[in-house]
């Protein structure tokens, strides 16, 4: 699969000079070749559950047996997430002992997968877009948590092209709500304004569904004004209420987090943790309460005394 250069990654991590073209050239000749024998034997697999959860199992795996795992000389060798990069020096792993690794974490997962009530349905995992779900209807779900993608810090569509590659279909990013630093707009790179738009459309479909007096929690990361009030306009042109904010201490940091401390990226080093409510049928004047600054400093302060 062509890996295409317009692409943002491509572009910010100068994937050209590593020579990479296509997806295959990600991987050492010896590691593609030994993925493909497993991809080959698990498709092969009668039992759509066991294959399901060998081809889940396996989709980690081709991430791990890529050029990308960085070697690291006090161990845990891994690729960089959150990107697509090749580092100075990469770590050829044994991509039969990662894959036996992610089989025996299945399997201690449906070992201790007990429900108290085996009458309850399982949960569902659907996907499609953010910004129109019409497999559910008006005031159907209870409580919603979502955790959006946060400006132009991470290019999700760009990132899953390790594994979809091998499963044989690719995220359509037309409806990614990020913003492209590098990926100019006549190629398809989206602006503040197309991430503004992909928010409120989505914020839309999450009041629509909300039943009345609902929930919903947003985690956000980016420091960019911009961003913040492309929120803070999304929340309110849906009619949310914002209820409060907090500051959420998550001790380890990402890469990005990291680079967020020195100012190299604007990515919090904590996450900022949003309540917005749907008005109920018994409000008698549902108020529209913006994002205010006087409710991020509020976030902030709470994050500081971690």
């Amino acid at each position: 699969m062509e890996v295409k250069s317009d692409r943002e990654m491509y572009i910010r991590s100068a994937l050209h000079l590593q020579g990479i073209k296509t997806v295959a050239d990600f991987y050492t000749p010896r590691n593609l070749l030994a993925l493909a024998t497993l991809w080959e034997a698990i498709n092969d697999l009668k039992d759509d559950r066991i294959r399901s959860a060998l081809a889940f199992a396996f989709t980690n795996t081709a991430w791990h047996g890529t050029r990308m795992r960085r070697y690291n000389a006090r161990g845990g060798q891994r690729p960089l997430t959150g990107t697509l990069y090749i580092p100075q020096l990469s770590s050829e792993v044994n991509v039969l002992e990662v894959m036996k690794n992610k089989v025996a974490q299945l399997g201690a997962y449906y070992r201790a997968f007990k429900p108290a009530d085996k009458q309850l349905p399982h949960p569902l995992v659907t996907r499609e877009s953010a910004t129109e779900m019409p497999n559910l209807p008006d005031g159907a779900v209870d409580y919603i948590f979502t955790d959006p993608p946060f400006g132009s810090n991470i290019f999700y569509a760009d990132c899953n092209l390790i594994w979809e590659s091998w499963l044989g279909r690719v995220t359509d990013d037309t409806l990614e709500a990020v913003v492209n630093r590098s990926r100019k707009p006549a190629t398809g790179g989206k602006t503040m304004g197309d991430y503004a738009r992909l928010m409120t459309d989505s914020l839309h479909e999450m009041h629509r569904v909300l039943k009345p007096g609902g929930w919903a929690t947003v985690v956000f990361h980016n420091t960019d004004s911009q961003v913040w009030e492309a929120l803070q306009n999304a929340a309110s042109d849906a009619g949310f209420r914002i209820e409060g904010a907090a500051g959420l201490d998550r001790k380890q940091l990402s890469h990005k987090g990291y680079k967020g401390q020195n100012g190299t990226e604007m990515v919090a080093h904590f996450d900022v943790v949003l309540s917005m409510r749907k008005a109920g049928p018994d409000a008698t004047a549902h108020r529209r309460r913006a994002v205010t600054s006087a409710v991020l400093e509020e976030a902030l302060r709470g994050a500081a005394e971690y």
